[in-house]
This record gives C-alpha cells, sequence and structure tokens, in this order.
C-alpha cells in the first residue's frame, strides 16, 4: 500500500487530533492514524473486522500493538496536547479523576504482564484517568492517566491488616495516584494562568494528603478571598467525604478513622447549620456491587428526581492524622452538605458531603459546587464508552503491553464519540461538514429521509447527530420523554455509517466509470 493511500485512510479529524505524533518512525506515524481511523469508523469491531479483512493490515495492526517501542505516553501525547489546548480555551474546566478496571481474563490463559483485580482469578490492570470536561459536561479529553497493575499475592498469604496498611507510607499506596493526578493538574493550571481548573473525585480520594495538597495553594486555607495569588492558585477541588474526620480543637492522638465522644465532627457540624437552598436533582439509579457492603454510598438505588436541601460551612479546621512519620499540618476546608428531603420509604437518602477549596459563602457559589460535582458522573459515561463502545475488554491479546497500547487508541476514539454527542446537543447549529465528510452526511440523510430529495449541503450538527442516532436504534420522541441521542445509539449508530458512507463512495466511484 503507497503511501498517498495511506494518507487517504486517516480521516481529517485524526489528522488534526494526531498532529504532531512521533513514534520514531515515519511509517509507524502513518500507521497510527489509519489505524485510530478504521477503528474509530466502527467503535467496538474486532481487529479483522475494523481492517475490513485485508491480511496485511491486520498483520500491521498487531505487529503496532504489540512493537516494544510504543507506550501509552507516547500515543496519547499529541491528544494530551490538543486536550490541553481546548482547555485553554475556556473560563473554567472540569479535571475529573476516576479508575476503572480493565478485565484482560481470558479461559485457559494467563495475560502476562497483567495482574489480579481482586481475589477472584479475573486479571487485568486498573486505569486512573483524569479527564477534562466543560462546566456542561462537553469531554475535552484526557489530561493525564496512571496505570496500575497488582502484585499477585503468593499462597497462603494474607492480606495487610488495617493497621498495616495505614503504617505504609502514602507513596506506597494505590492511593498515592490521587496525589499524582493533583500534581498534574497544578501543572496544567501553572501553564494556564487564565483558567480556573477544578478537580472533581468521588469518595475514594477522600484522603488528608490529597486534601492538603489542593490547600495548600491559598497557603493553607479554602476559598478565602484576600489570600495572596500563588502559581497555581487558580486549581481548585471538590472531594465527596467518606470520613467523618474530627475537628480542631483537639490535642489527643487518635488514628483519622477514630473520634472519641464529645469531638465535633465534619457531619455533625454541617447538619447544625441552617439549611441555606432547596434544589431539585436527578439522581441515577445504580445496583450494590456487593451484597455484604452495608456502607450507605453503596446500596442500591431507584433512578428518580430528588429534592434536596443545601448548607455550608466555611473554613473547616480539619483534625490532622498521625502518620508512621509524624503528625500532617492541620488544614481549614469549606464543606457543602447535600442531603434528600422526604426519601421514598425503605430506599437509602442522598447524602453529599462535599470538602472544597472553591468559597461557599453566596448561594450561586453553593450551587457552582453542585452543579461541578454533579458533572462528575460524566466520566462514568466516558468509561462505559471506552468499555462498551470500543470494547477494550473484548480485545483477545496475550500480553498486557498490546492492551495498554490499544486502549491509548480507544481513550482519543472514546473521546470523540463523546464530544459528538456533547456537540449535537450544546452547539446543535454547528455545521456538521467540520465532523464529517460529504459521503457519511450524504449517506445518512439519504437512508433516513427517503422521501426526500438528496441533501445539497450539510445539515447542521443537531440534524446529524438525531440521522447517526437513528442508524444506532435511537427513537425521536415528543413532549417530556423528548431526549437526544446518547452515547450508546451514537457509536452504533457510527459502525452503519461507516458501511452506509462506503457504499456511497463506491457507487459514486461506479457512477463515474460508467
Amino acid at each position: 500500500m503507497t503511501g498517498k493511500t495511506q494518507k487517504a485512510d486517516i480521516s481529517d479529524w485524526v489528522r488534526q487530533e494526531m498532529a504532531g505524533v512521533d513514534c520514531g518512525d515515519v511509517r509507524l506515524n502513518m500507521r497510527l492514524g489509519k489505524l485510530i481511523s478504521a477503528l474509530a469508523a466502527v467503535p467496538g469491531a474486532s481487529i479483522p473486522s475494523a481492517c475490513d479483512g485485508a491480511h496485511a493490515d491486520i498483520a500491521a495492526a498487531y505487529r503496532f500493538f504489540d512493537n516494544e517501542a510504543l507506550s501509552p505516553q507516547c500515543l496519547l501525547a499529541p491528544h494530551v496536547e490538543r486536550t490541553r489546548h481546548r482547555t485553554a480555551q475556556h473560563d473554567t474546566v472540569l479535571l475529573v479523576q476516576d479508575t476503572t478496571e480493565v478485565d484482560m481474563s481470558q479461559p485457559q490463559r494467563r495475560i502476562h504482564g497483567a495482574g489480579p483485580l481482586d481475589d477472584s482469578p479475573r486479571q487485568g490492570v486498573l486505569l486512573h484517568l483524569m479527564h477534562a470536561f466543560t462546566l456542561q459536561g462537553g469531554s475535552l479529553g484526557s489530561v493525564w492517566h496512571r496505570v496500575l497493575v497488582r502484585e499477585p499475592r503468593g499462597a497462603g498469604t494474607k492480606r495487610k491488616s488495617r493497621s498495616q496498611r495505614q503504617s505504609m507510607p502514602i507513596e506506597q499506596k494505590e492511593s498515592w495516584r490521587w496525589i499524582q493526578g493533583a500534581e498534574a493538574a497544578r501543572e496544567l493550571a501553572v501553564q494556564q494562568p487564565g483558567t480556573r481548573h477544578i478537580c472533581i473525585a468521588d469518595s475514594e480520594a477522600d484522603i488528608y494528603e490529597y486534601l492538603t495538597s489542593h490547600v495548600t495553594q491559598t497557603g493553607g486555607q479554602a476559598g478565602t478571598e484576600h489570600a495572596s495569588p500563588q502559581p497555581g492558585s487558580n486549581l481548585h477541588c471538590i472531594v465527596r467525604a467518606c470520613q467523618d474526620r474530627a475537628l480542631l480543637p483537639d490535642k489527643k492522638k487518635k488514628p483519622e478513622s477514630v473520634v472519641e465522644p464529645g469531638v465535633q465532627t465534619l457531619w455533625e457540624d454541617c447538619r447544625k447549620s441552617p439549611a441555606r437552598w432547596r434544589k431539585e436533582l436527578h439522581v441515577r439509579g445504580r445496583n450494590a456491587k456487593l451484597a455484604c457492603d452495608k456502607r450507605s454510598r453503596r446500596q442500591p438505588r431507584e433512578d428518580r428526581k430528588i429534592q434536596v436541601e443545601v448548607r455550608a460551612v466555611e473554613q473547616l479546621s480539619l483534625r490532622a492524622p498521625q502518620r508512621s512519620g509524624g503528625r500532617l499540618p492541620s488544614i481549614s476546608i469549606n464543606a457543602v452538605l447535600v442531603s434528600e428531603m422526604n426519601p421514598p420509604p425503605g430506599d437509602t437518602a442522598v447524602e453529599w458531603l462535599l470538602l472544597t477549596t472553591l468559597p461557599v459563602r453566596t448561594q450561586a457559589q453553593m450551587a457552582e459546587v453542585v452543579e461541578a460535582y454533579s458533572q462528575r458522573f460524566s466520566i462514568e459515561v466516558f468509561f462505559r464508552t471506552l468499555k462498551s463502545g470500543c470494547g477494550i475488554e473484548e480485545r483477545r491479546f496475550h500480553d498486557a503491553r498490546r492492551h495498554l497500547n490499544h486502549i491509548a487508541l480507544a481513550l482519543v476514539i472514546a473521546w470523540r464519540v463523546c464530544s459528538l454527542s456533547h456537540l449535537g446537543r450544546e452547539a446543535p447549529q454547528t455545521d456538521a461538514s467540520e465532523h464529517f465528510s460529504p459521503e457519511e452526511w450524504q449517506s445518512a440523510w439519504a437512508a433516513i429521509k427517503r422521501e426526500q430529495p438528496p441533501a445539497t449541503c450539510a445539515p447542521t450538527m443537531g440534524e446529524m447527530m438525531k440521522l447517526v442516532g437513528k442508524l444506532g436504534g435511537w427513537i425521536e420522541r415528543g413532549g417530556k420523554s423528548a431526549s437526544p441521542p446518547g452515547v450508546q445509539t451514537l457509536w452504533k449508530g457510527l459502525q452503519r455509517l461507516h458501511d452506509l458512507s462506503l457504499s456511497w463512495s463506491l457507487l459514486s466511484t461506479l457512477h463515474t466509470c460508467v
């Protein structure tokens, strides 16, 4: 296959997104562009299917993923750079951190380089990602990631006790990934002083060292309007609390998980403050992962709309926990408590205690914290697109290195699917020709609007997303149940769109020859 033909096989958006990639060889650079274009055209399809069954292309794809000179960092470098460029165009961006399991298990085969995911035979890695979103939930791209591979426990080896885990330095724990993500966010904030960056994390990040890494940006106090500006002071955090931490003053030294009677705690102090705001929220239903997990934040619930009342407390002084190297510095942080009013009988009430460095003095400031944290679910949608849409757990590679190189490409593809979904909702008047080729929008129009004349100009993004969504099974409804196409119907529709546009292009060529 000639270089000219290869270049023609690379989509325009891929050339723009991956500009400047350096795989160490021009041929590898071209292969990367071609692979992303092929896999993005049919998200979730197998590699042989994405390569249209061409033996040479299939072999080249597997050689590419197995290349020892390539790494996820190298393959993602241009996408990360483009993401940084996009974040710089916004006044405020949300940097959402979360971790997902990547199950690489295969029957009767051990995957080289993978580790245990839990006590079961499942093998794989943990993918910890920091992804950038707009305040409205639009996907801007991945900023930073880390892959964790757990060491298998030997036969007869027992789990570490609670006291043993607490005595370990934070740098030796899996929790260290959250602090590393905070450092990456700080670096980005320093490079982009004109953009406010808000790090958002779920309760797993309720780690004192993580909170300290953010609060120290404002001289040890959160949300102070008169703090002297420092490099990175445009970086803030919102963390959902899971520990009922003790508040100062207190002279006794006890582990942070133990709160003696009579000591004021986070939840106690926040619940005493008056409700300052009420709001209606929509919470998604969930199933319990473990039947034995009795924590309220892990209990199953129904998908429903809820009425919540919001309380806020400024400058809560947290008592520093004792670590093996000594006691950590005390910090002050703001808190917003969101509590469900009148939960359904037998259901666990929704309650968020959000620790933040953002100011919470006014109702508007409190609303910003709640709305920003509500967008945390966007990364769950992104992970679903990555796994179910791009099929990263369906690959049958023998080596974890191949899996990780494929995941790097899938991260770019998942970003595009989520980005298109958001554009269809938030920028429906955008010209679809900026994101789709003429063969794509013409064939989609002809397939869905068969009773109408062929399109002579590109539709808007709002209309194009409806066309692609209908190809993927989306049903257009009116009234209160109306909703735009979601990521699932889009990734299914994109696969059908690929087949239609290919047929459209071949028919046009045949017609020209005749």
